[in-house]
């Protein structure tokens, strides 16, 4: 009797021990245990019994003394399996993640499910200090500084309120999770929105660079679940084009889906998705000539995003060591910015409440924007984006593929292709051919070809847009001739090459 009541008190010390939070975790569903202390990972159940075997054996030896005796395997296998019913009681969780925006390190309950998240995502630790590096980064890029923006400030002002609802929703925990616009950046290549993107990563406590889920095209990563800032960076490449990535519709499904819930769908590894309530900031970039990119970007007069955007100029932005691009010069200077990123959280979680316009912060029918985050849409993009399939793009694709076709008929594979006498299918089926051409140095015809495919998934969808054109008073580049049930179309284009239409160029 003696014996098994040491052998019970053996038992109890070890459930205690495994019941600590910071300890033994199990993955329900699945054969792994996890300490939360690193020490061991991925265990399958027949090695984590085998450890608390050892372990209870260890016990036992340690306080028998000479009178120890090793217990049988079955009768050991028994008493283990009582250690650990009695353990998970406290610890079994439904997912554990790396980390998580808004979640802090640590079984957290919600929604009558436990999760564990093993380590912190924090903001920077605001400190009181200058920033004037960064503040002139800032207010450069959303042309603050520049006199011929007049809306810089107004703009810069949806950002700080954006970071500002951003930095308290990190600070909280799961319940403070709230939604808020998506952030647009249009600007010229090499302004700096990808840098602008990485100095808010490194603010909302990213420690590597941005994540860009445009590069998932097969749901959620642990990356992604992982990252307080969503970037989608240029989605117009090659590998995430107009036809194969998201369109208009569908990003703004999915960033309402996932932001103006009240919880995210998350499915990762394998496991069944889980409603999750997650902290993201949101920013979309793209050159004003990035057709698909543009293509892809929501729009407020569609889809209800009137109040769920803020689309910005996007200014090359004035920064320290201007001018030296070497790699310990660029270091220098993002080492510069970085330190002054608890400066600016400074400002914005205590000065800037205090600067706010509290007009902007209303709503026309009354009552605040969500989370205080006000929406703002720069009206000299709202004609690169308002249309609801963009047609002033699909126009100048349109014009670039026939003008650069008419420039290098050499190169052009058609029937002496002159833009005379053509009709949406026979365009569409050159275009085609051309931008199935892999040359080591692409000529004009290939590129234009290639976006042109790209855009345009058939000749109907071709069609239209050579109707609307010859149909447009205005518009005197392309006349139709019907013949029988036919539309046949004429170009009456210059014959240089290149030099897309639409205006987009004269917006910076």
């Amino acid at each position: 009797m003696k014996a098994l009541a040491l052998d019970q008190e053996f038992e109890t010390q070890l459930v205690s021990k495994l019941s600590s939070p910071d300890f033994l975790i199990s993955i329900e569903g699945s054969e792994r245990f996890d300490f939360v202390d690193g020490s061991q990972k991925d265990m399958s159940e027949k090695r984590v019994r085998r450890v608390l075997g050892e372990t209870f054996e260890a016990f036992r030896k340690q306080h028998y003394g000479k009178s120890y005796r090793p217990l049988g395997a079955k009768k050991r296998a028994g008493i283990i399996s009582v250690i650990i019913a009695k353990a998970l009681t406290h610890n079994v969780v439904t997912a554990a993640y790396d980390s998580m925006p808004g979640w802090k390190r640590g079984i957290t309950e919600f929604n009558g499910e436990r999760y564990l998240v093993r380590r912190n995502l924090n903001p920077v630790t605001p400190v009181e200090g200058p920033w004037d590096e960064l503040r002139n980064f800032f207010e450069s890029s959303f042309g603050v500084t520049n006199p011929d923006e007049p809306h810089g400030d107004i703009q810069l002002h949806a950002v700080y309120c954006l970071v500002l609802a951003k930095l308290r929703q990190l600070q909280g925990g799961p319940a403070d999770r709230g939604s808020c616009p998506l952030l647009v950046l249009i600007g010229e290549q090499n302004s700096g929105k990808s840098f602008l993107g990485l100095l808010l990563a490194l603010l909302l406590g990213q420690q590597e660079t941005t994540v860009d889920p445009s590069g998932e095209c097969n749901g959620w990563t642990d990356a992604l679940l992982s990252s307080p800032v969503l970037f989608y960076d240029e989605a117009s490449r090659a590998d995430y084009s107009f036809g194969e990535g998201m369109s208009r519709a569908k990003f703004a499904e999915e960033f309402k889906r996932m932001e103006y819930n009240s919880t995210a769908s998350i499915a990762t590894r394998g496991r069944k998705a889980q409603s999750l309530p997650v902290v993201w900031f949101w920013i979309r970039a793209l050159n004003p000539d990035s057709h698909a990119s543009i293509l892809q970007t929501p729009v407020p007069t569609e889809g209800g995003m009137e109040d769920k955007l803020i689309i910005t100029k996007f200014y090359r932005g004035d920064l320290p060591l201007s001018g030296q691009e070497s790699p310990e010069a660029r270091k220098e200077r993002l080492e510069i910015l970085r330190s002054q990123l608890p400066h600016f959280a400074y400002y914005i979680l205590n000065e800037f409440p205090k600067e706010r316009k509290q007009e902007l912060l209303m709503q026309p029918k009354g009552g605040e924007y969500r989370n205080q985050a006000h929406p703002f849409a720069h009206p000299d993009l709202l004609e690169l984006l308002q249309s609801s399939e963009n047609d002033s793009m699909k126009k100048a694709i349109s014009i670039d593929l026939l003008k650069a076709a008419m420039s290098e008929p050499q190169a052009f594979i058609g029937d002496d292709f002159n833009g005379d006498e053509f009709r949406a299918s026979d365009l569409h089926r050159i275009a085609v051919a051309n931008s199935a051409v892999r040359s080591s140095i692409p000529s004009d015809v290939e590129q234009a070809a290639e976006v042109f495919t790209r855009t345009f998934k058939s000749a109907e969808s071709v069609g239209r847009i050579l109707a609307q054109m010859a149909d447009d008073p205005a518009e005197d580049r392309i006349t139709c001739n019907r013949r029988s049930n036919c539309r046949f179309y004429s170009a009456h284009l210059p014959k240089s090459a290149g030099g897309g239409d639409g205006g987009v160029a004269n917006l910076f």
